[in-house]
């Protein structure tokens, strides 16, 4: 937690790993609040960057960067995730088909405005001061991704098992759906070819309206689908009241409830999860 000398006050975020390696990552200070969540590519080969995982290289070496020039207001955050991506493309020892990816929602003061940036199925609201909500979050992926579980579950009923026993084979959809990444065809999201920045959801809301931010990964957005909140407005006002980690702490107990995916259909049993939450 931080409390700066700038706008955002009380800035509080957690990451937590669903399993040995966290592929998300999360930040602020006190002008700037972040989340990302990495995807490395399912070509099945090892990881070039990382021993663990390419999308954890991306991820980490991503906030690395935002936590060094977010700070600096001149410059626009086009231009800071631009030249952040370009430094990492140029590390990249691997064929360009295989390059991760991640998600990614931040917010940041700017001059009399807060900023919000987005890519990706990382969600973000913003509450202002009387009291409404405004959210941002990723509709085409998140299409994407329903049409790949509805065929899991089509497929654990032709086999008659668990739908977490049918996800091997819906591998080559995911694969198929990945493929469309920073295409119109199919969604916009941050890699090291910065091909999806220009096309990032973008809004400007002026500071002294402002009274909250928080923002998720899709991790942690399974909350809403387990019950724990009704909404992504409720979620935030969640946080508002209790914090993060008792959250996360619920969450987990939701997760380990549901081993075959039954009540909440999803990728994995337990993925990895990350909010940021500041006041203004």
């Amino acid at each position: 937690m931080i409390h700066g000398v700038g706008p955002f006050r009380q800035t509080a975020w957690h990451s937590r790993p669903g399993g040995s390696c966290n592929e998300d990552a999360a930040g602020g200070g006190s002008g700037w609040l972040y989340v990302l969540d990495g995807a490395t590519g399912l070509t099945g080969g090892a990881p070039v960057m990382d021993a663990a995982s390419d999308a954890a290289w991306l991820a980490r070496e991503t906030a690395r960067w935002l936590d060094r020039h977010l700070p600096d207001s001149g410059r626009t955050l086009e231009d800071i995730l631009a030249e952040g991506m370009d430094r990492l493309r140029g590390q990249w020892k691997g064929p360009e088909d295989t390059l991760p990816s991640a998600g990614i929602a931040l917010f940041r003061a700017r001059g009399a405005v807060v900023e919000y940036f987005g890519l990706g199925d990382c969600a973000a609201s913003l509450q202002k001061t009387d009291g409404s909500m405004d959210t941002w979050e990723e509709q085409a992926l998140r299409r994407l991704d329903a049409n790949a579980l509805q065929q899991a579950q089509a497929l654990a009923a032709r086999k008659g098992c668990s739908l977490r026993q049918a996800m091997p084979g819906i591998r080559d959809i995911l694969q198929a759906h990945r493929a469309l990444r920073n295409t119109p065809q199919g969604y916009w999201i941050l890699d090291p070819t910065g091909q999806g920045i220009p096309h990032a959801r973008r809004a400007e809301v002026p500071l002294q309206e402002c009274r909250s931010l928080f923002l998720c990964t899709d991790g942690l957005a399974q909350c809403i689908g387990f019950g724990l909140a009704d909404s992504l407005s409720g979620l935030h006002r969640r946080v508002q009241r209790d914090g993060l980690q008792p959250l996360f702490d619920q969450l987990d107990a939701q997760q380990q409830d549901d081993l075959d995916l039954q009540r909440l259909p999803r990728f994995k049993w337990r993925d990895d999860a990350s909010g940021a939450f500041c006041w203004l």
